[in-house]
């Protein structure tokens, strides 16, 4: 089926299994002459004769081989994971129930009325509360377990919102999980079947769970408000740095998807990588089988996926090459002093200072995320040259 995105030519979306894939019209047009004739080489002949020689047989049944069989292979049938590591806590038969029901609340009456409520009200909480990041009282260990069960039930209405979005445009959703990608615990829902919506729906599945989180922040603030409670003012700030969070373009949250779907381009990341490899392969002479997406499309989606491409580079390398750097290198210096002031509370039979064991825990937990990301990126690699001895 044809695909709602930016590009001037056209593209199409395969789906094989639980699995889609962005082709252009001249990959369909392979997969559809090998559907057609009984042989491979037959096929190769035919498709090379379609193009007037464009492409060599050699070329046809290498890109038959390295990115259509993989595909077809057994080995490669699940669908590929998209964390390092990921749970299912609810299957899709369960949240079926909850999301039928809730689908409603996308009536476009409701879904306006509800953002424009939301943000003046919260616009006007940043504008005039203040001491922000001051919390008044004492924070115990009571507190941080209630904020923590607070952001746990928010996210998990949060992905509710993406599984509801999928049942008002009549798709299927999966079910909602629990993952790890790169340093952050995220919960999530598959909405893969979202691509086979046009742009301008797939974005409202996108931003369907922060216009989910919307209703529990303006009633955080219709109580705060009245009462002026410290506590709902926290929350409703947590809440906040949650939506800024989920709106970056750089991580695959939330704004990365609906960046994907402003621009029109699928696989934003990768193609926004792809016009450096394209200059370097014309600089080395080499010979060029498809342009970068960037010189397929035009407008202002164009320049969109220009400045994206710089900004990417720039943050991801922002990322990991200074803030991780960066806490590796505090956590040595600061880590061993921190945990000797909190023996010498525990040698004295004094239980530490929560804020000491909040900055302990804190730490331990940053840097065991690094290490399961490092883990997880390096594991495929491990792998090959397993397999590579192990032939």
């Amino acid at each position: 089926m044809k695909m709602s995105t930016a590009a001037v030519s056209g593209s199409y979306l395969l789906r094989y299994g639980d699995r889609y894939f962005e082709a252009n019209e001249r990959v369909v047009d392979l997969l559809r002459t090998l559907q057609t004739y009984p042989d491979v080489e037959s096929s190769v002949t035919v498709y090379i004769e379609k193009c007037n020689g464009r492409y060599t047989s050699e070329q046809v049944r290498d890109f038959i081989n390295k990115a259509i069989m993989p595909i077809l292979s057994t080995s490669d049938k699940k669908k590929q994971r998209q964390f390092l590591y990921e749970k299912e806590l609810l299957t899709a038969s369960s949240v079926d129930q909850v999301s039928d029901v809730l689908s409603i609340l996308f009536n476009r009456w409701i879904m306006t009325a509800v953002i424009i409520i939301t943000l003046v009200a919260d616009i006007y909480f940043m504008a005039t509360s203040s001491g922000m990041r001051r919390v008044h009282g004492n924070v115990n260990v009571y507190l941080i377990f209630g904020l923590l069960l607070f952001l746990f039930a928010s996210s998990f209405f949060h992905e509710l919102g993406h599984a509801a979005a999928c049942k008002r445009f009549g798709i299927r959703h999966g079910g909602i999980g629990f993952g790890m990608y790169l340093t952050f615990p995220v919960l999530y829902t598959d909405v893969t079947q979202a691509w086979e919506l046009r742009r301008c729906k797939r974005l409202v599945v996108n931003i369907a769970g922060i216009y989910f989180q919307f209703f529990i922040l303006t009633a955080i603030l219709c109580g705060y408000f009245i009462t002026s409670n410290d506590i709902l003012r926290y929350l409703a700030l947590a809440m906040n740095l949650g939506f800024l969070l989920a709106m970056n373009p750089f991580f695959r949250f939330d704004g990365y998807w609906i960046a994907t779907d402003l621009l029109g381009v699928p696989n934003l990341r990768l193609h926004s990588r792809t016009l450096a490899k394209y200059l370097w392969q014309r600089i080395r002479g080499k010979h060029i089988i498809e342009k970068p997406y960037l010189l397929r499309i035009v407008g202002w989606e164009k320049w969109g996926l220009a400045v994206y491409s710089v900004a990417v580079t720039l943050f991801m390398g922002y990322y990991f090459c200074y803030i991780i750097p960066i806490f590796v290198y505090e956590f040595i210096k600061t880590f061993p002093t921190v945990a000797e002031e909190a023996l010498k509370y525990a040698a004295s039979g004094v239980t530490p200072p929560f804020a000491i064991m909040h900055n302990i825990f804190g730490q331990l937990l940053f840097l065991a995320m690094i290490g399961y990301m490092l883990y997880g990126l390096s594991r495929p690699y491990i792998n090959r040259i397993r397999r590579n001895r192990h032939p």
